[in-house]
């Protein structure tokens, strides 16, 4: 990501045995989105610290993609938007640069080259003294409430998660630099082994539990539909209705993940109102994959559906390990 300047506005997680850190890091950070990880929101990129043409993440997989500097934390849908999900300063500073007036949009509609120079959307740029920087991306477009020469407190809200700039998801990207150089809060500047947790994260106590351990892949939504249903309008957020006709032509339950490897499996099931199987399978990944879309179902072959509530479980795993499960739920009416 491009930075902010300040002379132009350029601008569920499972419960994980973690160790005690012996020093406080050098810039405690928090979280830099109001949500609770691993329930509605989930960190799905990471620091790419191969720096070679590959990607790899703190914990040695793929997390990532080549030459991201920064920590994404995603919501579950574009239909978030609408929510103003706050951006929080993840420690106290000053305000060195912000961009605000840039439209939520997919990059991938309107063309990466349409934001070139402004990859980071509208943001907000903060320096924290002693070299330390922080920058915070993809916010939404009218929402930043803060001006350059701000003195800015620890969780104040910047504005709302957005889908500004050069990205394909509402998500908030925060990036950590020290003297210039790009640095992973989960690797701090202390060292640490080859893979996993550095020996002193950057996260605060709060920030850690929250987020260092989160298992992958991690599934960001789920739902029943009566139709076909694209990936794009899955992350809409508008394929999860409450009900639908007797006379659907299809019985569908879809599927977005993130951070899936080959290997990984999801198992999906539809369940008929009267509790007998409609559809159970299991889908293994073959590539690795940042964002993971699948559907699965039937068509209406009889002209009507069963009426009641139909159910929808989606169960993802690795190597045998249950890292994330949801059910969903659909009413039938005539």
């Amino acid at each position: 990501m491009r930075n902010l300047t300040a002379a132009v506005v350029c601008v569920a997680a499972l419960p994980a045995m973690l160790p005690a850190w012996a020093e406080e890091p050098p810039l405690p950070l928090s979280l830099p989105i109001q949500c609770t990880p691993g329930t509605d929101c989930w960190a799905i990129n990471h620091v790419d610290l191969d720096p070679t043409k590959g990607r790899r993440d703190y914990r040695c997989l793929a997390m990532t993609y080549d030459g991201h500097k920064g920590t994404d934390i995603a919501l579950a849908n574009d239909g978030r938007l609408a929510d103003d999900v706050p951006v929080l300063a993840t420690a106290p500073g000053r305000v060195v640069g912000t961009r605000d007036g840039m439209a939520d949009v997919n990059a991938r509609t309107t063309g990466f080259a349409a934001v070139k120079g402004k990859e980071c959307g509208n943001g907000v740029r903060i320096d924290h003294g002693s070299g330390w920087a922080t920058q915070y991306c993809h916010m939404k477009r009218g929402s930043i409430r803060v001006r350059q020469g701000d003195m800015i407190e620890r969780g104040q809200a910047l504005g709302a998660v957005g889908l500004s700039g050069a990205t394909e998801f509402v998500h908030v990207h925060l990036s950590v630099t020290k003297d210039g150089s790009v640095i992973d809060p989960y690797r701090g500047v202390a060292g640490g082994p080859d893979c996993g947790a550095g020996d002193v994260p950057l996260w605060d106590e709060a920030a850690r539990v929250a987020l260092l351990n989160q298992p992958a892949p991690v599934l960001l939504d789920a739902g029943l539909s009566g139709q076909q249903v694209t990936k794009e309008q899955a992350a809409s957020g508008t394929q999860s209705p409450a009900t639908i006709p007797a006379a659907a032509p299809v019985m569908i339950l879809w599927l977005r993940a993130a951070g899936v490897e080959p290997g990984d499996t999801a198992r999906m099931v539809i369940t008929r109102p009267d509790g007998s199987s409609f559809f159970d399978d299991t889908i293994t990944a073959n590539h690795r994959r940042i964002l993971f879309f699948r559907f699965v179902g039937r068509k209406n072959r009889t002209g009507a559906w069963p009426t009641g509530d139909w159910r929808g479980g989606v169960t993802l795993a690795r190597d045998g390990v249950v890292t994330a499960e949801r059910e969903v739920e659909v009413r039938v009416d005539r």
